[in-house]
């Protein structure tokens, strides 16, 4: 599904924040409320927000700013870490298929994980 896009007026509503940090705040907000996510994708209008976003997983915050991302969904977690998380869990239920069936030759269609079946 693709991100939906900011339009001007929201983004010029953004502008009169005091900071940079607010009024990009205001920005993933917004971004937030119509996407359901924080996930700012890295293409067309929201490539700066995705560049700031990421950095804010890194930077040292004040508390009021870490509060106000923890307000609207932001996750902390960087795209390896993600990944990372989404390997061990596929790691666990082929653990878990071999200890039932002896064996880690998963078929295509497995059907009580499907996913498993392609991993």
């Amino acid at each position: 599904m693709m991100a939906k896009t900011l339009n001007m007026r929201e983004i010029k509503k953004t502008k009169k924040s005091k900071s940079p940090w607010n009024a990009n705040f205001e920005k993933l907000k917004i971004f937030s409320k119509k996407n359901g996510h924080c996930n700012v994708p890295f293409t067309g209008e929201t490539r700066a927000l995705a560049k700031w976003a990421t950095r804010q997983k890194k930077a040292a915050h004040a508390p009021r700013q870490q509060q106000k991302l923890v307000s609207i969904g932001f996750d902390w977690r960087t795209q390896r870490e993600k990944e990372n998380e989404a390997w061990e869990k596929m790691l666990r239920n082929l653990t878990a298929y071999k200890e039932h069936f002896g064996n880690c030759n998963v078929p295509y269609n497995y059907g009580e994980n499907p996913e498993l079946g392609t991993w």
